[in-house]
This record gives C-alpha cells, structure tokens and sequence, in this order.
C-alpha cells in the first residue's frame, strides 16, 4: 500500500466485510499519512505504516488485538513464540527487576532483544564507538543492548526513582558497565521541572506532565531539553532511542541543534498516541531533510518505531 487511498481502500474491505459503516472522519489526516508514506524509504517501511494506519482506524470500533489480526500485523502466536525464546536464551539474567515486574522486564527484552525494536537491520543501529542516548532507559535492558553493539558511552535517561534503584544495582554488577550513565531527568523541549505520575504496576509507563495531578501518585522532577544536555555534557550523540510515554515529540523540540548539527541516527516511538504516527516523522523529516527513514513494528498492537538515518 503506496498511498492513503490504497489503505481506505483497503480499510474499507475490512470494514465491509465485517458489516461496519466506514467511519466519515477517516480521512482527516490524508494528507500527512500520505506525506509521511512519501518518505519512508522501503516498500516493508511503507508496508508496516500502512497497517499501522489501518490498525487505527479499526481499533475505533474493533477490540485491539482482533483490529491487529484484521490490519495483518504480527500475530499473537510470534509475539508469545519470541517471549518463550527470550526466557529459553536468558538474556542479560543480570538485570535487576522487582518480582512484580518480572513480566514486563521479559517483555522488554523480547522487544529489544530478540526482535530488535531498536534496529532497523544494519541500516539503523548503534555502531562501535557511539555515544547513545536512552530515553526511557527504565531497568536497562535498551542500554545494555547499546554496550552489546559497541557503544562507547549511554546516557540512560529514567524519571522513576524506584527503577533507578534497580537500574543502579545491575550496572554495580560489572565494571564495563560503567559507560553507563543515569540521568534522572526528564527529557521535554525547555529545561525546568515538571510532574512525574508514577505507576506502581508498570514503573516503565510512569509519564511526565506539566499540570499538577489532581489526583494519584506523583511527584516533582527536574527537567532538560537535549539541546541543553547535550551543551552541559559537552557530547555529539551518534544514535538516540526515545521511549518515553508519549513525550517524545516535546523532547523532539528540545533537540533541533541535536538533529540538524549532530546528524544522529534514531530510533523512536510514535504508537504512545493516534496522531503521533505522522507528527513525529513530520517533524523529523523537517529537521533532517537529507534522512533515510523506515518503521517497523515488534509488537502485535504497540511497539511502532520510527528510524532515520544520514544519507
């Protein structure tokens, strides 16, 4: 599927088929799908974004995982076979986890690991002597990655306090982990404080917001652009991950100087909220004009990333 039409027109023989009235406001945002297909540099790229797409319309009216078998995305069936696979290979068996988390920490590393949520094959990734950026590095499992694949030096960026107690006890474990730093910010487009919302049963979807929670746990957090860090730290990042529970386009807007000057190879998420999935990749093709870009998916609903990297 080429163009925005091609996914109506496909959407449409799904939601035919199923005896659904089409829905009028599909088409609200034709123009920047259509712009962003017009980007991507592979037909898989363009592919993956048009299910993407097609899962969204449908998940308006269908339950997700049936809307994901409709849209064609990977099945239920590989995800559960890859989390098997991730448990048999005891991956990292060092990273630190409360018990309670045990099934998101295998989660991540399925996603990380053994499906390369990061990666877009040899195409995007980090290379030997990088320095990375981890945003949203919650028990480590993406920064470890990062040192596997040659990293010289990551910046692991994680705003919960009881994850960094975990994250602080795996990089004790072995001294070449000390190319790990933690950074216990958050990462928006100004520097300054805002509000951390914790989430007790996944500490991985503690988000950052601006207004003060009326109610629910929460808490103060200092706060950074990447264009400031960067500066303080006096660093050239080489490769950056972003997954931070929908912040991702302000911490996108912090880091023009970041993109335009340092020319990173990235990998970020854009399945945090609907409109994401062509406002990151606008916004990104704006900063880095000369970019290959490419999507791909390691999740039957979530885990929808967007790469780029320099021509």
């Amino acid at each position: 599927m080429d163009t925005f039409k091609d996914i109506v027109k496909q959407t449409e023989h799904v939601v035919k088929t199923l005896g659904t009235r089409w829905l009028k406001d599909a088409w609200k945002n034709e123009r920047e799908i259509g712009e962003v297909l017009g980007l991507l540099s592979d037909a898989e790229s363009r592919d993956v974004y048009s299910r993407e797409i097609m899962w969204c319309f449908l998940s308006t009216f269908l339950k997700g995982q049936l809307a994901a078998s409709m849209a064609g995305m990977m099945t239920q069936a590989k995800w559960q076979a890859s989390i098997i696979a991730t448990v048999q290979n005891n991956i990292h068996p060092e990273i630190e986890a409360p018990a309670s988390a045990l099934g998101t920490l295998n989660y991540s590393k399925t996603a990380t690991f053994t499906l390369g949520q990061y990666r877009y094959g040899d195409k995007v990734m980090p290379r030997k002597g990088d320095v990375c950026l981890d945003l949203g590095a919650c028990y480590g499992d993406t920064s470890l990655w990062m040192l596997d694949q040659g990293a010289a030096a990551v910046h692991a960026f994680e705003i919960d306090p009881g994850t960094r107690e975990f994250l602080a006890g795996t990089l004790a474990k072995k001294p070449e982990y000390g190319r790990i730093q933690v950074v216990p910010k958050a990462v928006t487009d100004t520097s300054g404080e805002l509000y951390l919302v914790t989430n007790d049963y996944n500490p991985g979807a503690s988000c950052i917001t601006r207004q003060k929670p009326a109610t629910g746990s929460f808490a103060t957090i200092a706060a950074t652009s990447l264009d400031d860090y960067c500066r303080e730290q006096d660093i050239r990042p080489d490769f950056i991950k972003m997954d931070i529970e929908g912040a991702e386009l302000d911490a996108i807007n912090g880091a023009e100087s970041v993109f335009t000057d340092c020319r990173p190879r990235f990998a970020i998420c854009i399945y945090h909220t609907p409109e994401h999935r062509w406002q990151i990749p606008l916004r990104l093709a704006e900063l880095c004009p000369d970019y290959d870009f490419y999507v791909k998916k390691s999740h039957p609903v979530f885990e929808t990333v967007f790469y780029g990297r320099p021509r």
